[in-house]
């Protein structure tokens, strides 16, 4: 949630050259969730949050495939998170 969707590509694009190719990916997920996490939301600097559609759309826009999905709420129930495991393409690579 701190990177544009732009910045997330260009960092998978960068991973392409880079071993190993699986990558958990864990945010923070875009959803209706306990009322104080709005005001959270306000304070952090974060400004890309996605719903967990929106995150694995985007990663898929990247050139991946999604392996694994979930999801969980921090201990507070304030927090919905992702959890996206997910291959990068290698650079010629079968």
């Amino acid at each position: 949630h701190h990177l544009s969707d732009d910045e997330v590509r260009n960092l998978f694009n960068s991973l392409k050259a880079v071993k190993p190719r699986q990558y958990f990916v864990v945010d923070v997920a875009l959803e209706k969730g306990h009322f104080v996490l709005e005001f959270f939301r306000r304070l952090d600097r974060g400004r890309h949050y996605r719903t967990r559609d929106a995150q694995r759309a985007l990663l898929e826009s990247c050139g991946c495939k999604i392996e694994w999905v979930n999801h969980y709420w921090s201990h507070s129930r304030i927090y919905p998170h992702s959890v996206i495991l997910a291959t990068v393409p290698g650079g010629g690579e079968p």
